[in-house]
């Protein structure tokens, strides 16, 4: 075992110097502050400190679930949970699909700016923004309401206007901000799909149904529960410049090996026994899951299988960059006809719903 620690430390350390500071990170600011749990279960007293207050086991908690505020309390924290999921998980969506369809690059820009601008606001001036803008004497909300003839509201003294107006607030302040992941997966769509779906005459909610929203539906699933991304996602996405004949943006940077190397990521196949190792390699997400499946030992759908052996021969591809097992870039006509039975096994998984070949799919 320590020969083996030993060989991993002079191995990978270049990878652990990384991954020091992310881990001492979690560390200072997740783990030891936990040692403050404790004032819970005691009668905490600041001359004392937290180590020498006198415990008293679940005697706040019992005091709190019979208190006749324990009802009103939960339900409110329940209600409010609710309507963030409901109202604000599907907005960071929405406004990433649009922004994704917009053809405009300055308006777009703009757009964008305007968007994550409010994430960058403090709490106490984002409170007293709406202070003064449903103000019910001279707010710009309450204002307009008096125009039209209505009667002046009290959004924030008034319970059954709070709830919505709280989460309402949260959404224009974060919504933003939280797009950006979703415009950086949406960038990440293969042109060719886009292509493929015009070629069939498909309109642009189509492509958005079919194309978009299952693209980016792994990062929806994973971003929920967590709607508001933490502050270290920055920069992710920059603006798109329109690829030939269809409709989508893409992100650019230079062209050639510059494009290439914007998409690369690395990528790491770890198990708790042992398997054939290698680095260094070269390949694509449409692979990924195939080697994983071949790592492990289980069982190939034949399209698994086809892609296999679509490796052997074609081991990388990606919308920017596609290469031969000989290590050269293909060209556009090369490209073309290296993948042509592929795209036509991919628009038939996707979108030919009517001759779909569901067990060259599936393990059926």
């Amino acid at each position: 075992m320590g020969k083996r620690v030993q060989k991993v430390l002079k191995r990978d350390w270049q990878l652990l110097v990384l991954c020091a500071l992310p881990v001492l990170y979690f560390i200072v600011f997740h783990y030891i502050p936990m040692y403050g749990v404790q004032i819970a279960f005691k009668d905490f007293k600041a001359t004392d400190g937290i180590w020498g207050s006198a415990w008293v086991g679940f005697k706040h908690f019992k005091r709190f679930f019979a208190s006749s505020q324990f009802v009103s309390l939960i339900k409110n924290t329940l209600g409010l949970s609710l309507l963030q999921i409901l109202l604000g998980f599907p907005v960071p969506i929405i406004l990433a699909i649009m922004l994704n369809q917009v053809k405009n690059q300055r308006f777009r820009k703009f757009a964008q700016s305007i968007l994550y601008c409010p994430h960058f606001i403090s709490i106490v001036v984002l409170a007293g923004m709406l202070y003064i803008f449903l103000s019910p004497r001279n707010g710009i909300v309450n204002t307009i309401i008096k125009i039209l003839g209505g009667e002046a509201i009290f959004f924030l003294g008034e319970a059954k206007y709070f709830k919505l107006t709280f989460v309402i607030s949260g959404i224009w302040q974060n919504a933003g901000w939280s797009a950006i992941i979703y415009i950086a997966a949406l960038a990440g769509i293969s042109p060719d799909l886009y292509e493929a779906a015009q070629v069939d005459g498909a309109n642009k909610w189509q492509r958005i149904r079919h194309i978009d929203i299952p693209g980016i539906m792994p990062t929806i699933i994973m971003m929920f529960g967590d709607h508001q991304p933490a502050d270290y996602i920055t920069n992710v996405v920059d603006t798109g410049k329109k690829t030939g004949s269809n409709d989508a943006f893409v992100t650019s940077i230079g062209t050639g090996s510059d494009r290439k190397e914007r998409y690369m990521v690395p990528f790491v196949m770890w198990a708790n026994y042992d398997i054939n190792e290698s680095q260094g390699e070269e390949t694509s997400a449409n692979y990924l899951a195939v080697r994983l499946l071949k790592a492990a030992g289980l069982p190939l759908t034949d399209f698994q299988s086809y892609l296999s052996d679509l490796q052997q021969n074609v081991p990388f591809i990606s919308a920017h960059a596609l290469k031969e097992n000989t290590g050269t870039d293909c060209g556009e006509e090369e490209a073309e006809a290296l993948l042509k039975n592929y795209k036509k096994l991919l628009y038939n998984d996707l979108f030919d719903t009517k001759h779909r070949l569901q067990a060259f799919y599936s393990y059926e």
